[in-house]
C-alpha cells in the first residue's frame, strides 16, 4: 500500500525548517545546476528546492495523449514584432507576445525567481491533457528572442461568469495530483460556460507555493469530484496507463525524485478510490 504523508510530503525531498540552512548550503555547494537561484529570501521561502529547471533533456510529449495542433503553431510561428510585446503582472516574468498570424501567447522565459519552472508549465499541460481534464489551455517550450521557455496560448477572461463549482473540484483534484502548492484567485478563471482556466504550474510537482493545501483540506470538494461522470472517466484514464513507462517520461521533465513523488500521488488516488 502506498504510504502518504498529508501533511510533509515525502520529507526527503523537503528542506524543513529546522534544517533550511544545511540544505541550502548542500544544494548550492554541490553545483547541481541551481545557478538560477540566486536570492537566498527566496529560497528560505521555497522550502523545497527543484533541481528540475536546471535539467537539459529535451521535452517530449507523454505518450498516450491526443496532441492537439495548437501545440505546434504556439512552438514554430514566428512572433509578430510589429504588434510588440506586453510584461504580464506575476514574479515570473512573463510576457504577452503576438504570433504572425494573431494568436497571442504568453510566455515564461528562464529566469532566477523561484516560482519559475517553465518544465512543470509543460509537463502540467500534458499531465491535464493525458488523464482529461482539460483545464490548463496548450503549453509547449521555445526559444524567442534567444531565451528558453514555456509558451502557452493566451486565454481571455470572462469576468461577468461564476465558476461552476464542479469545475473548482476538478481543479482542486488537479492541483492535488500535480502537487500544486500555489493556486489562489489570479492564476485560474472563468473563459465560457463556467468553465475553469488553470494557469501558472511553475511550483508544480514540488509542493512549493504560498497556498499549500492538503488532501485532508481538499478531501468534500475531491469526492464531489470522484462522484461526477467526468471524475469517473479520468479515473478510468489513469487506470488504463503504464506506470512504470509515465514515471520515466515524467523523470525526463522534473527529475527523479519529484517523479517518483508524482508517481506516488497517482497511485495514492488510485487505491483511494479502490477502497472508499
Amino acid at each position: 500500500m502506498v504510504m502518504l504523508n498529508i501533511v510533509l510530503l515525502f520529507e526527503s525531498n523537503i528542506c524543513v525548517a529546522g534544517a533550511i540552512n544545511d540544505c541550502l548550503k548542500t544544494e548550492i555547494g554541490d553545483k547541481s545546476g541551481l545557478e538560477f537561484y540566486t536570492d537566498r529570501e527566496n529560497l528560505l521561502k521555497a522550502e523545497r528546492i527543484s533541481r528540475s529547471k536546471s535539467l537539459t533533456s529535451k521535452l517530449k510529449p507523454i505518450s498516450g495523449r491526443v496532441k492537439s495542433p495548437v501545440e505546434d503553431k504556439i512552438r514554430t510561428l514566428e512572433i509578430d514584432d510589429k504588434k510588440g510585446k506586453k510584461y504580464l503582472k506575476g514574479t515570473t516574468g512573463a510576457v504577452l507576445y503576438t504570433l504572425e498570424d494573431g494568436t497571442q501567447v504568453v510566455f515564461k522565459p528562464i529566469n532566477s525567481k523561484w516560482q519559475s519552472n517553465y518544465r512543470a508549465e509543460v509537463l502540467a499541460y500534458e499531465i491535464d491533457r493525458l488523464f482529461g481534464f482539460n483545464l490548463v489551455p496548450e503549453t509547449s517550450v521555445r526559444r524567442i528572442k534567444g531565451k528558453l521557455g514555456s509558451v502557452q496560448i493566451y486565454k481571455k477572461r470572462n469576468k461577468l461568469i461564476t465558476p461552476r463549482e464542479s469545475e473548482l473540484d476538478k481543479q482542486s483534484f488537479f492541483d492535488f495530483l500535480i502537487d500544486n502548492g500555489d493556486r489562489n484567485s489570479s492564476n485560474f478563471f472563468v473563459a465560457d460556460q463556467g468553465n475553469i482556466v488553470s494557469i501558472d504550474h511553475g511550483t508544480s510537482f514540488t509542493g512549493t507555493g504560498w497556498s499549500y493545501r492538503s488532501f485532508e483540506e481538499r478531501h468534500q470538494e475531491i469526492e464531489r469530484f470522484l462522484k461526477s461522470t467526468e471524475g469517473k472517466i479520468i479515473i478510468k484514464n489513469m487506470r488504463e496507463k503504464n506506470i512504470k513507462t509515465l514515471e520515466k517520461e515524467v523523470e525526463n521533465y522534473i527529475g527523479k525524485k519529484d517523479a517518483k513523488r508524482f508517481i506516488d500521488r497517482l497511485q495514492y488516488i488510485l487505491e483511494y478510490t479502490t477502497v472508499r
